[in-house]
This record gives structure tokens, sequence and C-alpha cells, in this order.
């Protein structure tokens, strides 16, 4: 029924989906406007859809260890806690946790961390000042993508109660625009 319901109302280059089968999907033409350097290879994407839920994954693999879950497949327990994984990858991902070892440490501060690609966003938004992903609303800039999606939802939602009178940034409560302003603050000093 779900299938049905995809293949009907929710057509990707209107090939009908099956499980497990890859499907070729183009990006709309406004998103390959946006990003002009995107490499002509690259314009079609490979795309695994969960007929149980619609969910699109973008790897077989990520398909397989979606379709596990469903099946309450975990095979993989941690001998530590009592989480279980539907891969070895996951598992030994999470086993990090139990490890107070955290062997990447940033340069410039010392801070450590578990993961590299953490370290990696760290010193790019922390010592660099990177912020690639900027708000189109009102202009805010902000190192992580997952930051920007949550300040957009403020936007979407009209939850913005609190903004900002030197930069006009939407808060959802009264601290965290407190908490922003000493920004203003000491960078007047």
């Amino acid at each position: 029924m779900l299938t049905e319901h995809i293949n009907n109302f929710h057509p990707v280059s209107n090939i009908p989906v099956n499980e497990g089968e890859a499907i070729q999907h183009t990006p709309p033409q406004e998103v390959l406007n946006a990003e002009p350097t995107l490499d002509k290879t690259k314009r079609k994407i490979k795309l695994f859809i969960c007929t149980n839920c619609g969910k699109v994954l973008h790897s077989k693999t990520s398909w397989k260890n979606h379709i596990a879950a469903h099946e309450n497949n975990f095979a993989f327990p941690c001998k530590i806690c009592e989480k279980s994984f539907t891969n070895a990858a996951s598992l030994k991902l999470h086993e990090r946790i139990h490890n107070p070892e955290k062997k990447y440490v940033c340069s410039e501060c010392e801070k450590s961390f578990r993961q590299k690609p953490h370290l990696e966003a760290h010193f790019r938004s922390i010592h660099l000042k990177v912020k690639p992903f900027e708000c189109k609303i009102c202009g805010k800039a902000f190192s992580l993508k997952g930051n920007l999606k949550q300040h957009l939802f403020l936007h979407e939602k009209g939850l913005a109660q609190h903004v900002c009178s030197v930069c006009n940034a939407p808060f959802c409560n009264a601290s965290k625009l407190r908490r922003h302003k000493k920004i203003h603050s000491e960078s007047e000093s």
C-alpha cells in the first residue's frame, strides 16, 4: 500500500519503486542551477527507497541497515551496555563512547575528541571561524549545516520570539538571546 502511494504521489523520475532496487534520480532544475559547479557525472543520483516508510537512502548498504532496523534485526550487541545495532560499523562507532580516551587533540587549544571528524569540525568553526552555511532569510552564518537547519526551523515555525537588536538573529527563548548578546559586548571591548 505504501509502495503504491509512493509510486502514485511521490514519483522520482516516474520510475516505480521496487524493494531494494536503485532508481536514477535527476535533481530538480532549480537545484542544478543553484549548484553550477556540480559535476555533470554526478547530476544523476542513485536512490534506494524504503517501501515500509518511504525513507530515501543514498546507498544499498544504508538501505539494508534501515530495513534491518524495521525487522528488529539488531544482531550486533554492545558487550558493555544493552544497546544493539544492525551492523558491525555502527557497533564499532558506538563502542567509542565507552572508551574515555580521546585520541584526537586540537593543536590550538588542546581540546580532545573521540572522533577525527569532530576535531576537524571544531577546528574549522572555532579556530578558523569558517561559517559556510548562511541563512538566506536573515544572513546569519553557521559553521555547521545542522545549526543552520535549526535556525531555519525558527524562521519557518515563527518561533523566533526573541530577536537580537544588533544583528537580528532569532532565538526561541530569552536565555539564548542573552547568551548571544555577550558576543556583541565582547567584540566591542
